[in-house]
């Protein structure tokens, strides 16, 4: 399956080191933990496979008519763009790949802020049904546990505006 992600450039070494890439729970911000290993769950409750790391975030389609550049620029602080941004393209195995509704995962992330804690049930699982995925005005995210050497078709260091 092809998908796009956003890395810092700080972990192009990393990237690069011929080695699995992990991203460590230290990188996700402490806010968003819960959210975070939540996810996580879900992915490890439909693949039957423990996860040691914070995942990978990734795109599978961006929303509507946003850009490729407009999404990097919404993600990152303008201190990261001007330290860089690496966007890479990658090809994954459909059995690694955790598909949601990127707009479902943001209304999960504001109950989050409002209560402290993860909302249950159903009415957060409905961010991985299809009638959600197949909305082309919704951006699908993908969640994978790692990058492995081999999926990376490309990387390239991205030139972002700076912010207006």
């Amino acid at each position: 399956m092809k998908l796009l992600t956003f890395q810092l450039a700080q972990r192009e070494a990393a990237l690069t080191s011929g080695e699995r890439y992990v991203v460590p729970w230290t990188c996700v911000e402490q806010a968003w933990l819960p959210a975070y290993r939540w996810l996580v769950a879900v992915w490890e409750g439909r693949s039957g496979e423990a996860v040691n790391s914070a995942p990978v975030w990734c795109w599978q389609r961006l929303a509507g008519d946003v850009s490729v550049a407009d999404c990097a620029l919404e993600l990152f602080s303008e201190a990261d763009r001007q330290a860089g941004i690496l966007m890479l393209e990658l090809d994954v195995p459909p059995s690694m790949v955790l598909l949601s509704s990127y707009s479902a995962w943001n209304d999960l992330l504001y109950g989050l802020i409002g209560n402290g804690d993860v909302p249950a049930g159903e009415a957060c699982r409905s961010m991985f049904d299809v009638g959600h995925l197949d909305d082309g005005n919704d951006a699908v995210q993908a969640i994978i546990p790692f990058i492995e050497p081999a999926w990376i078709i490309s990387m390239v260091r991205m030139n972002l505006p700076a912010a207006t």
